[in-house]
């Protein structure tokens, strides 16, 4: 997962145009294609601003200082009463006037300082933002796994689930077993299994289950079943347990 979305708000055109040729040249170099919106109307933008409208691998390059009744802290301000991930990093001539944004409880990610606009600065300042900003994002959810359910996104760590299995007679939902509890989510198995095709950590060779080989404890080939950490187990049958220990043998640590 990398930045969704880069959104420039500053009312100046010439400051609003280099941070966005600096974001597009930056963007090339380290080949990420997020989408660009600039933002000169901003009354609207800011009214407009709601929990739909906002993703957490958003980023905002936004002006303090705009020609409006109000602020860029008070937008900054409004976009972290929706969204608390979000990257906020605004653009000023003095650091110091971010305090009020501290002092409202909006911790910025980053300063672009626009004393000196020229090319150079401005593309090292944009970049390092850019770049620290990816660098998080895949922190912090490389190891998160969003599935839609329903009208909702939900989200688990990968580092937390134990398996998925088919629910029976019911081919159009998914029993998540996590070391928290179990979830009934919409969809196939299959659907699923796509989520894991590049990542061995979980073994997609059964058609009723999806298992996360890091999260066992023991296999039995005598009791048939496989205990997790939380110590939750899982029957499964002589031959399908084989089919796991070989999978294991060639793609995680033998038990």
């Amino acid at each position: 997962m990398s930045i969704n979305k880069i959104y420039i708000i500053d009312d100046n055109f010439m400051h609003r145009n280099s941070i966005k040729k600096a974001v597009v040249r930056v963007l090339d170099d380290i080949n990420l294609k997020p989408e660009i919106e600039e933002i000169d109307n901003i009354a609207p933008f800011f009214q407009n601003i709601s929990s739909d409208s906002i993703l957490d691998t958003d980023l905002f390059f936004l002006d303090i200082d705009l020609n409006t009744y109000f602020s860029g802290i008070d937008i900054a301000v409004q976009l972290r009463e929706y969204n608390t991930r979000c990257f906020i990093v605004f653009i000023t001539s003095h650091k110091e006037k971010a305090l009020e944004a501290i002092h409202r409880g909006c911790i910025p990610f980053g300063y672009i300082t626009k004393d000196d606009f020229q090319v150079a600065n401005i593309d090292l300042q944009v970049g390092d933002i850019i770049k620290k900003a990816n660098t998080t994002i895949q922190a912090q959810f490389d190891d998160t796994l969003f599935i839609q359910n329903g009208a909702e996104v939900r989200s688990f760590m990968f580092s937390s689930i134990l398996y998925f299995e088919t629910v029976p007679n019911n081919r159009y939902s998914t029993m998540l077993w996590t070391i928290e509890g179990q979830d009934l989510l919409n969809g196939s198995i299959s659907k699923f299994k796509d989520h894991f095709t590049e990542n061995t950590d979980f073994c997609t060779i059964f058609k009723s289950f999806v298992i996360n080989i890091k999260n066992i404890k023991k296999l039995s080939l005598i009791d048939n079943e496989i205990t997790f950490l939380n110590n939750h187990t899982l029957y499964m049958g002589r031959k399908p347990l084989l089919k796991l220990k070989k999978y294991i043998q060639d793609y995680g640590e033998v038990l």
